[in-house]
């Protein structure tokens, strides 16, 4: 019998080789993941650069506490190898103030001047100092000296306001000083305008040793809008999430007073809310070549939620502020790492669910505060090009639960040109039709609802009306205007009119007539103003806020003109809020925007969760195409306008139905004739 063939030379020869094929690959995927970006999760890194080994402090620029969380439990910083190196965050903060009473205190009269000299009996740096007086009302321009031998002084500030209005609600006695240390003070008050008020003591606000040197933020005024007793101005910061200490507000005028407010836009539900951040008193009174400087000191712990904000300048009866420019100061931040090496390191940023890293990592205070800040040149945060999900709010689901849409009236295709995170304005026919607190919107996807977040902002749209003379012949004094709308029930919030006629004063009221169910009209006043124009007045013009919103699509705006002749309107218009809708979706996709439901109620979802990211991030503009009827409202469509209304002609009809029958009951039968 032959022997059986036999390969097993040739399998020893092949098993080698196999085996080091697969060990040269399972190497090289060894490799390539050390290779791999270390954090995949994260969506932003930034590079910079470290020239030498040992401790190092950088200051974080703003647009990496722009694409980080508030709590900057994401950042994550790595080696030219990308190892993972252990850091330390410092968020540097002044010590609060100390006050203390001046040592010695005394006070002289002088002919035009009242004299105040302080022995501070401190050598510790102070910030300013508050004069104490039982004087009501008055107010007071001061120059502020200090001096080291009660021989020689130095200028230490002039034309400062001091002040005490409205019955002590406003007042201003403190007194800023450059910081430094003073063994005397001494404050001239100027009582050329006024009588001479009594001080009684000066309490001295003393400062740590240690200061907190902030860093400037770039601030663009993006928008200014001008209501009755405000002024609001929108403000861009270029980054979110910034740790404002000051924003100081630049004004060529002399003299003025001001409350201002620090406004931020919030989501509370599935609503942008206004919301304040701080509040406070702006003032100026030059009386010399230093007027000084006007700002609003802002809580330490203060971080901007978004990089738009909102500064309200409250006017009152005083025409609005001009404003030259807004600048603001930020705390800094510090990262504080041992570098083995000079060399490229990176940080990366942008994990919404990571937790925050527990490093061992201790160095000493004394260490923190003095050791120098390394300047390193940052590039500016890129894409992570190893994030594995570009997806914006990738913890929501982008739909929300099912909904039958049978109760609503009316829809509209929405167009989506890029994927991403969307801004849709909602336009007049949709204001209109739409409940009046928005509660009815619906984004639909066959069945399926898109999550939204609703924004109404401050800036108000701009409609011209169509507008015709409308007298009434049996008033001949009174000068009507008719001013046909698009739509009824648009949400109309002031009403702005120009006239050509030189000087005048005029009650203006705005009203409209509509209609109850019984078919009766009957006056509905929106609003009244008086209208003042002459020469001196400044911009000419009316600005009437309305106190209800119109349910017509027709309004009259009257005056009185007494034995005057009657005024001419030179243009007209209405504001109305601007709406729009927040939301995520991708080109070529099916979305309707549903509204016209009086009885729902509004959506909740769960977008709250990501409102950081929602607020700031980038939004690409969607738009709305054709309106579309689904079927006539519960309601009819003139019930709001005047005419009755279905539910009101229906009862009607039988009504007077039950009364012919009751009728023909009544009526006896006709009998017939006798022969």
């Amino acid at each position: 019998m032959e022997p059986r063939p036999t390969f097993q030379p040739r399998n020893r020869r092949v098993r080698p080789i196999c085996l080091r094929a697969a060990a040269a690959l399972i190497l090289g995927w060894g490799f390539a993941a050390l290779a791999a970006e270390p954090f995949p999760e994260w969506a932003h890194r930034q590079t910079f650069r470290i020239e030498a080994a040992g401790l190092v402090k950088i200051s974080l620029p703003a647009n990496t506490l722009d694409q980080a969380r508030a709590d900057l439990a994401d950042v994550r910083l790595t080696g030219s190898q990308g190892n993972e190196i252990p850091y330390l965050i410092e968020r540097p903060r002044p010590a609060g103030e100390t006050r203390r009473a001046a040592r010695g205190f005394q006070v002289t009269l002088g002919t035009e001047t009242t004299i105040v000299t302080l022995e501070t009996g401190t050598g510790d740096p102070l910030a300013g100092v508050t004069l104490q007086t039982p004087a009501a009302t008055f107010i007071k321009a001061v120059e502020v000296q200090g001096s080291d031998d009660l021989s020689h002084w130095q200028l230490l500030g002039a034309g400062l306001p001091l002040f005490r209005q409205g019955q002590g609600r406003e007042e201003q006695l403190y007194l800023p000083l450059p910081r430094g240390s003073w063994p005397f003070l001494r404050m001239t008050i100027d009582d050329r305008a006024s009588a001479p008020v009594p001080f009684t003591g000066a309490q001295l606000h003393a400062t740590p040793l240690f200061s907190i040197p902030t860093e400037p933020v770039t601030v663009n005024q993006v928008a200014r809008e001008e209501t009755r007793g405000e002024s609001r101005l929108t403000l861009d910061l270029g980054a979110a999430r910034l740790p404002l200490a000051e924003i100081v507000v630049d004004s060529p005028e002399p003299f003025f007073r001001r409350s201002i407010r620090l406004m931020a836009r919030q989501i509370e539900g599935i609503t942008i809310q206004e919301k304040e951040l701080a509040r406070g008193l702006i003032h100026r009174a030059a009386a010399g070549a230093q007027p000084g400087l006007d700002r609003l000191e802002l809580p330490p712990d203060l971080r901007t939620p978004s990089r738009e904000l909102l500064l309200v300048i409250e006017n009152g009866d005083s025409p609005p502020l001009k404003v030259d420019a807004v600048r603001a100061r930020r705390w800094p931040v510090h990262l504080l790492f041992w570098a083995t090496e000079p060399g490229e390191y990176r940080l990366y940023t942008g994990n919404p669910v990571c937790r925050s890293p527990e490093y061992d990592l201790s160095i000493p205070e004394p260490d923190l505060r003095q050791t120098p800040l390394t300047v390193a040149e940052f590039l500016p945060p890129a894409p992570n090009p190893g994030h594995q999900s570009a997806a914006s709010w990738p913890e929501i689901d982008p739909f929300a639960g099912h909904l039958e849409m049978a109760d609503w009236t009316c829809r509209r295709p929405v167009g989506i040109e890029t994927a991403g995170v969307q801004r849709l304005e909602l336009d007049l026919e949709v204001l209109a039709h739409a409940q009046p607190g928005h509660a009815d919107l619906r984004l639909m996807i066959d069945d399926r609802q898109v999550p939204y977040i609703l924004e109404r902002r401050p800036a108000l749209h701009s409609l011209k009306p169509i507008v015709r003379m409308a007298n009434d012949p049996d008033r001949p004094r009174h000068s009507r205007w008719s001013l046909e709308l698009p739509f009824p029930n648009l949400p109309i919030t002031r009403l702005i009119c120009r006239s050509t006629t030189a000087v005048f004063h005029r009650e203006m009221v705005l009203f409209e007539e509509p209609t109850d169910q019984r078919g009766g009209g009957y006056r509905r006043e929106l609003g009244r103003a008086t209208w003042v124009q002459a020469p001196d007045r400044g911009t000419p013009g009316l600005l009437m806020d309305l106190r209800s919103t119109p349910i017509t699509d027709r309004l009259t705006l009257e005056t009185d003109n007494e034995d005057n002749p009657p005024l001419q309107l030179a243009g007209v218009e209405l504001g109305y809020p601007a709406v729009q809708l927040l939301f995520k979706s991708d080109p070529g996709t099916p979305l309707f925007l549903y509204y016209g439901n009086p009885r729902v109620g509004a959506p909740q979802y769960d977008l709250s969760l990501v409102a950081e990211q929602i607020v700031a991030a980038e939004k690409v503009p969607a738009f709305l195409g054709s309106a579309e009827r689904l079927r006539t409202g519960f309601w009819g469509e003139t019930h709001l306008t005047g005419n009755g209304g279905i539910v009101f002609w229906s009862v009607l009809v039988l009504v007077v139905a039950g009364l012919l029958v009751v009728i023909t009951r009544l009526v006896p039968k006709t009998l017939p004739p006798s022969r």
